[in-house]
């Protein structure tokens, strides 16, 4: 960005809220305070500002990453766009979190009474603490910084998340089982402040939207390529990794039909059709 921007702007990165103490609940509010300038989070975390955000994180609301992909950078990026301007940020772009996968270090899941009673970490927003509930397991709201910890110690038995996600913090090395349903897409959701943005020239303003749309492709592209290598790096670790066949992921999707509507009630008939997710028939 200095380099392209003529030295006029330059980006410093704190990782993982390190400004707000790991924070991420902190972190999001004050980013749409315009304590921070430029911020990038996941669905679940920014629907702490509002629960419209996580609309994309229905089960099943993709068949797979492009399709995810085409929506959002269609209708769904214009509905972020609106959303967040009521919440004083200006939306930049969107890039993959991975479609979730599920691990645990119980036993495998092939089924949903596989999850009876089992303890699984979820984000904050109400769309994974519902869809575990329905799956008899119990959802445990916990930052992801504090996840490995917890799984050390025995208080959560397993998470949902993607694979470069799991990578980042060598979920390989602490879970023993992984259940491959595709269960949601989760993305992260990029934003600079409205102050922030309003007090760039002109020309920086056009050049901050180039440069997130192509980290933005470029991110997307490289775990697209990279995710079935990753799959088996896992494996060689020994994690067994669990296909539920087609019947099996029927149950899943039976299980949770109930909450997928409710959901759908509740974002409304605007996000759903930004997300090209059908509504429940009246």
């Amino acid at each position: 960005m200095a380099r392209d921007s003529g030295g006029s702007v330059e980006v410093e990165i704190y990782p993982n809220d390190e400004l707000w103490g790991g924070s991420t609940n902190e972190a999001v509010r004050m980013i749409s305070e315009g304590a921070v300038d430029l911020a990038g989070y996941v669905s679940g975390s920014m629907s702490l500002l509002d629960p419209r955000l996580e609309v994309a994180t229905i089960p099943w609301a993709f068949s797979g990453y492009r399709e995810a992909r085409r929506v959002i950078d269609e209708s769904g990026g214009r509905y972020y766009e609106m959303v967040l301007a009521q919440h004083g940020l200006v939306y930049l772009g969107s890039t993959h979190n991975g479609m979730r996968q599920l691990t645990n270090n119980l036993h495998p899941v092939r089924r949903p009474e596989d999850l009876a009673d089992m303890r699984i970490r979820v984000l904050g927003g109400e769309s994974y603490r519902l869809f575990f509930s329905a799956l008899g397991a119990r959802p445990i709201p916990l930052s992801w910084s504090a996840l490995a910890p917890a799984i050390r110690q025995g208080d959560v038995d397993g998470q949902e998340n993607g694979f470069f996600v799991m990578r980042s913090r060598h979920i390989d090395e602490i879970q023993k089982y992984m259940t491959l349903y595709n269960a949601a897409y989760e993305n992260y959701i990029f934003v600079i402040s409205r102050k922030s943005y309003d007090e760039l020239e002109p020309s920086v303003r056009v050049l901050i939207r180039e440069k997130m749309r192509e980290a933005c492709e470029w991110s997307r592209d490289l775990l697209e390529a990279e995710e079935a290598g990753l799959r088996a790096e896992f494996a060689a670790a020994g994690m067994e990794i669990i296909e539920p066949t087609p019947e099996e992921l029927a149950a899943f999707r039976d299980s949770t039909a109930r909450v997928r509507e409710e959901l759908k009630a509740k974002y409304g008939p605007e996000a759903c059709a930004a997300f090209r997710i059908d509504m429940p028939k009246d």
